[in-house]
């Protein structure tokens, strides 16, 4: 579930190559006027040239980060949106000391223990991105770049 929400959260948060408003204009898919709205107070950029022939353009369009797949997690995601901030705020307050282990419910432990595997997972792919970067440097410095 994690995994799902890290790739709608990016697919919200990208947008398209050749609609610099694509998440206003995604906002309004099939509203020719609202679309037209948005381009005529964002006049100094290139708009994407299919939306105005087609309202619903982005349904389908190869550069359309928002994929159906991605689309269709939203509402499994958005209802366990709640569990998510819990364990957020939880580690946090694990974190700053604030948590008595005695009071925590079984629920709220299960959910601190998956965040933190979640964060330490985190921290090990920073980890090992950090250790190529700096062998690659090391054997460029070794054997000198080409």
């Amino acid at each position: 579930m994690l995994r799902e929400l890290e790739e709608y959260r990016g697919a919200i948060g990208s947008g398209c190559p050749d609609e610099p408003q694509f998440q206003q204009m995604f906002a309004v898919l099939g509203d020719k006027q609202a679309q037209e709205d948005i381009r005529l107070a964002h006049p100094n950029v290139q708009h994407c040239d299919k939306l105005p022939q087609n309202a619903r353009a982005c349904i389908g369009c190869a550069k359309n980060p928002m994929k159906p797949d991605k689309l269709a997690k939203k509402e499994r995601i958005e209802a366990a949106g709640t569990w998510f901030d819990t364990a957020d705020n939880l580690e946090k307050q694990a974190r700053f000391g604030l948590l008595s282990m005695q009071d925590i419910s079984s629920t709220d432990l299960l959910l601190l223990t998956m965040q933190w595997q979640r964060s330490e997972y985190d921290r090990d792919q920073r980890l090992a991105l950090m250790f190529r970067n700096h062998m690659a440097e090391l054997l460029s410095q070794l054997f000198g770049s080409k």
